[in-house]
């Protein structure tokens, strides 16, 4: 298969008339949540779900909703960074990456990238019109390396827990990230 450039898929809202029964990731927790509970939390306005096409084959997904961060529990560094700005609040406004996932038939073609990259832009896109400051992110252990890349920071606490995942590895571990949009 010839690689696939991100400007070549079509991003659409996931919608009753999309056909989702064939994708497979290779991540059982993932594939269940598009195929069974994707529409209702859209229906119940939890998050929304984004799937990405390419030649009609459905080869990705995001799915995202606000969320928010309160500032205890982020680092010491970050924090100290924040009230130099004069930001003091107990929880700032953030965007949380809920799930994002790409088909088996199409991993190694920098699609899960792109799609951080076009998470972040979009942020940064939304925080002009309301307060926004955060991405946060419950990355699978095996895909904490696509958020590191981004500059994802860990949540404190989370270091025990990737450690305990480390001895006892099972796909559905997941660890707390964020990432401060607005850092320079």
């Amino acid at each position: 298969m010839s690689p696939i450039e991100f400007n070549d898929l079509i991003i659409e809202k996931l919608e009753d008339h999309h056909d989702i029964s064939c994708f497979e990731c290779g991540n059982p927790d993932l594939n269940e949540f598009l195929m069974e509970k994707s529409r209702d939390q859209m229906n119940n306005k939890v998050n929304v779900t984004y799937l990405c096409k390419y030649d009609s084959y459905l080869v990705a997904f995001f799915t995202w909703c606000a969320d928010s961060i309160m500032l205890k529990k982020i680092i010491d560094k970050d924090k100290e960074y924040l009230e130099e700005l004069g930001i003091n609040y107990e929880t700032l406004p953030a965007l949380k990456l809920c799930r994002l996932a790409v088909d088996k038939q199409y991993h190694g073609n920098r699609i899960g990238p792109e799609l951080v990259e076009l998470v972040i832009s979009t942020a940064l896109e939304l925080s002009k019109t309301i307060g926004l400051r955060f991405i946060t992110v419950d990355a699978y252990c095996n895909a904490k390396w696509l958020y590191d890349k981004y500059l994802f920071k860990m949540f404190p606490k989370e270091e025990r827990k990737l450690v305990k995942y480390k001895r006892n590895p099972r796909p559905e571990h997941t660890i707390s990230m964020y990432l401060d949009i607005h850092k320079e």
